[in-house]
């Protein structure tokens, strides 16, 4: 019932809109000026009023590049009447002596007024004639794309050269320079090759996939031509963001409010910002109670240790399963960690504190792994000498004043 509720608006929706799709229409769509003919071009379309209706239309330059400043609108507004199949607009350009190279467009907007539009469901028409101008190119250019294929054992970079200039170009190749967040920097180049008018070629070289990390990497392709060169940078991805969650209380006290420890770890390569965790609490396979972290950010390859609070007042003893999810850059989601924790009560609570931290100081001072006994071995050697040392000398006075010593002197 709901979806066929759900389609018959849809289908009113779309009956009150219809009209107005077909209301207008433009002819033609584009207007195209090729530079090296003409600075200077006057244009003209038309407007077609379809359905034969009373309407109102404003006219504008869109303004979205630099040619915006050379269009000139000798037709700002069109009032249609019913009787008025198709109106003109007239515009202008004029065109700077240069120009950059290659293909420049600006658009010139329709959009239809609606009186009292504010006020219920209305659609409003807005058109758009496209500005075309191919501005020249020099005896020698090239145009340049980045590119990046992922192989068994390497990573293929790949630069397409396509020659737009006047002549033909005797050697082009593209040295590629890959940046990691260590600043271990990889450099690989093509082999020379020609590249005649109108022509395209790929040039490639691979990297090894063990030079890469999961994250992101920045890549510059510089093309020569000649005596020329081109440069053209993007940004390459391994894999995706992904963020760990090491350490979470494997115990607390029942019946408070408890402070808590999440460590998380970057695995990508570059800072991740807008980093929280949803947290669900569940005994017994239930939801009893979610909350979710305060929200931070962690640098590449980091840990980052969040401290919080959480309120168990009302959560009686026993084992939970807290499942976690770790949410980051607004749109990224991980797979859910779980982790088993325990509610004490407040004895329990102090001799599990006991344990860990005895437990931490053990771990820290691990007789069986570290110099403890070789260090202990030499303070007993270097005691035992000094108290032999004391003993003999102690001895020699005794005989000394009891004159039972020979000794010459």
């Amino acid at each position: 019932m709901k979806k066929l509720k759900l389609m018959l608006a849809c289908v009113l929706c779309l009956l009150i809109l219809l009209p107005g799709i077909f209301a207008i229409g433009i002819r033609p769509a584009n207007t195209n000026i090729i530079f090296e003919n003409s600075h200077n071009a006057s244009g003209k379309f038309w407007v077609y009023n379809d359905n034969n209706r009373e309407f109102d239309v404003n006219i504008y330059v869109e303004n979205k590049t630099e040619l915006a400043e050379y269009v000139t609108l000798r037709t700002e507004r069109l009032d249609f009447k019913e009787s008025d199949s198709a109106l003109s607009v007239s515009f202008e350009v004029n065109l700077p002596d240069i120009i950059p190279p290659g293909l420049l467009t600006e658009h010139i907007i329709i959009e239809e007024t609606i009186p009292g539009s504010e006020e219920g469901v209305y659609s409003r028409i807005i058109l758009k004639h496209k500005i075309n101008i191919q501005g020249p190119y020099p005896e020698k250019f090239i145009k340049a794309k980045l590119n990046f294929h992922e192989r068994a054992k390497n990573m293929e970079i790949v630069s397409e050269v396509e020659n737009l200039g006047k002549l033909d170009l005797k050697e082009v190749k593209t040295t590629f320079i890959v940046n990691n967040i260590k600043n271990d920097t990889q450099v690989r180049e093509t082999e020379s090759t020609s590249l005649k008018k109108k022509e395209n070629k790929l040039l490639k070289q691979r990297i090894s996939k063990d030079y890469f990390e999961s994250g992101e990497y920045e890549v510059r392709a510089i093309t020569t031509f000649d005596d020329q060169e081109i440069e053209v940078v993007k940004h390459m991805r391994i894999g995706s963001p992904q963020i760990d969650i090491v350490y979470f209380n494997q115990f607390f006290m029942g019946d408070k409010v408890n402070d808590y420890t999440l460590d998380l770890l970057n695995l990508w390569n570059k800072k991740i910002d807008n980093v929280w965790v949803e947290v669900d609490i569940e005994q017994d396979g239930e939801k009893v109670d979610t909350f979710r972290t305060p929200s931070t950010f962690i640098e590449g390859g980091l840990l980052k240790r969040i401290q919080d609070y959480l309120d168990l007042r009302s959560k009686s003893l026993g084992e939970y399963t807290f499942k976690m999810v770790v949410h980051y850059l607004s749109v990224y989601q991980m797979k859910s960690q779980s982790f088993s924790v325990e509610l004490l009560d407040e004895e329990s609570y102090e001799n599990k504190q006991k344990d860990s931290l005895t437990g931490a100081i053990t771990d820290e001072v691990d007789t069986s792994t570290s110099p403890f006994w070789i260090v202990i071995f030499i303070i007993a050697l270097v005691l035992g000498i000094a108290f032999v040392d004391f003993i003999y000398s102690k001895k020699k006075k005794q005989k000394y004043y009891s004159g039972d010593d020979n000794d010459e002197i």
